[in-house]
């Protein structure tokens, strides 16, 4: 159990430790892009908005995901950009089976069916 203690110390068992600043909050944004952010995802339909989420989520990267929907990045692109890290580590320390190769058949998935989603929402024949 990890409890957050009246000190701002984080408690795991007999363990404390002190968060660092930012270290586990998202960075501050401005007030300026959240408005954009919010009208670029405002101008979406529910459906490239659903696809968004979906793109987002497995990319890790809102960008990555705005890429895809908007046609700028397909599938297999936005995966390879969305795993750079991943596969470095892959690399360097080799595959582990049932995890690594479990995640790229589910981000390969996913992505695929965002950008279907896409083109379908959109009347586009894939």
């Amino acid at each position: 159990c990890i409890r957050r203690s009246s000190t701002g110390c984080w408690k795991r068992g007999a363990r404390r430790c002190r968060a660092a600043p930012g270290a586990l909050r998202a960075p501050a944004v401005d007030d300026a892009s959240l408005e954009s952010l919010h009208a670029a995802c405002g101008a979406l339909s529910d459906w490239r908005l659903a696809a968004l989420q979906c793109a987002t989520f497995e990319c890790k990267s809102i960008a990555l995901g705005f890429a895809l929907v908007d046609g700028f990045l397909d599938a297999p692109a936005a995966e390879a950009a969305a795993r750079v890290e991943e596969n470095a580590n892959i690399e360097r320390w080799g595959l582990v089976e049932g995890a690594h190769d479990y995640d790229l058949a589910r981000i390969q998935v996913q992505l695929a069916s965002a950008a279907f989603f896409v083109a379908a929402a959109a009347g586009d024949r894939v």
